[in-house]
């Protein structure tokens, strides 16, 4: 959060006059907003969101001012949803009031100016995308199709920790479930396993949409967003994952191109459903492969099928992840093929206790230091993918 504070620090020179110039607004009450912290002119709540990760943040506001709190920020109104309860209500009991998503400057350009699945607004628009990403690339049908991918570089990961297990080597558990994930998630989508770049932009595409800019709190202040590099960091991302995909569709095109074993993927299915309609875009097909990615969770005693609002890794409602029986069908089978094939200890001189359970920063909580043990061979890689 170092850049927000930055960031509020080259607007000291110009809050005095717009706050000054700025026009007052009606009280809580007349719009009858739930509770939330007092603001401060211009910035509302802001400087209350850098103290620590912004979810923990978020939680510790909540715990004085109630499950449903209002927040201010910059000049955007926002309601923070912190229980099971009143989480069931904004996303099961008024879906349809709450199943838009905020447009911000990194969401609508590396979603393409919202042509993807993820960030398009609710409307006719975003409800055809989802009828074809469910009915192409995400029916049961497809989801069995692919499952000898799946197998396959669930063995192949197996296999990869399987030779360095004699050896009692340290393993990065958390690069290896990285790796496995972007290789069955590219295959799926590409045709193909994942090269380094797409592991560097992809990175790189994640941290640009966890970055804080100005103007998505300030409007007319963009550019300070232009004197702190943010824009040019966006554009450059932008660029690259737009060569990337452009890459991709041009080699998909060509028809001197061999075929994959693993049959038709996302990208082909794309193409062909383009070539019948002329409504579906290459701006389309390049969102809808921005999305295309296996949700990660970890185990919880919950119900993770998203019925349980204490537990919702995939949401609820009409924005529920399309791609949900994927990423169980991934999980299941990698957690499975991991505890039957292998015993894992602690590296020698760790105790349990010297698990870092800290966070990272970022739109989703990640370990800030990965899982690494040690491996022990105990079984032979025979679990298989049970999904139907």
């Amino acid at each position: 959060m170092a850049a927000l504070h930055i960031s509020l620090l080259l607007l000291l020179p110009l809050l005095t006059l717009l706050l000054f110039s700025g026009r007052r607004t009606k009280g809580n009450a007349a719009w009858k907003l739930p509770p939330g912290p007092n603001t401060l002119p211009i910035i509302g709540n802001l400087h209350q969101l850098g103290r620590s990760l912004l979810h923990q943040s978020l939680w510790e506001l909540s715990k004085r001012h109630g499950p449903v709190m209002r927040l201010k920020l910059g000049h955007v109104p926002a309601v923070v949803v912190s229980s099971a309860g009143s989480a069931e209500q904004v996303l099961r009991t008024h879906d349809l009031e709450c199943c838009s998503r905020p447009r911000t400057i990194s969401t609508a350009k590396l979603s393409f100016g919202g042509s993807d699945v993820a960030f398009a607004p609710y409307g006719s628009h975003w409800r055809d995308l989802r009828k074809i990403c469910v009915a192409e690339l995400f029916a049961t049908k497809k989801i069995t199709s692919f499952r000898p991918v799946r197998e396959d570089e669930v063995q192949r990961t197996m296999e990869s920790i399987r030779s360095r297990a004699p050896n009692t080597v340290v393993i990065n558990l958390s690069e290896e479930l990285l790796s496995l994930t972007a290789n069955i998630t590219c295959r799926t989508a590409f045709g193909d396993r994942c090269h380094d770049g797409f592991h560097s932009t992809a990175k790189e595409s994640e941290e640009i949409f966890a970055t804080f800019f100005v103007a998505d709190y300030f409007a007319m202040l963009g550019w300070v967003d232009v004197i702190r590099g943010t824009q040019a960091r966006l554009q450059d991302v932008f660029l690259k994952l737009d060569a990337f995909y452009r890459r991709l569709i041009d080699d998909h095109l060509d028809p001197r191109r061999r075929r994959s074993d693993d049959g038709e993927d996302a990208l082909d299915a794309l193409l062909r459903l383009r070539k019948d309609d002329n409504n579906i875009t290459d701006a389309h097909i390049k969102g809808v492969l921005m999305a295309f990615e296996p949700e990660r969770f970890m185990q919880s005693s919950a119900d993770t099928n998203g019925q349980d609002f204490k537990f919702i890794p995939f949401g609820e409602g009409r924005r529920i992840c399309p791609a949900k029986n994927v990423g169980m069908a991934t999980m299941e089978l990698a957690l499975a093929n991991l505890l039957y094939s292998f015993d894992w200890d602690l590296p020698d001189g760790m105790k349990k206790e010297d698990i870092s359970m800290d966070e990272a920063p970022g739109i989703t909580v990640h370990r800030k230091f990965p899982l690494v043990l040690v491996a022990t061979k105990y079984g032979g890689i025979e679990v298989n993918d049970k999904s139907e």
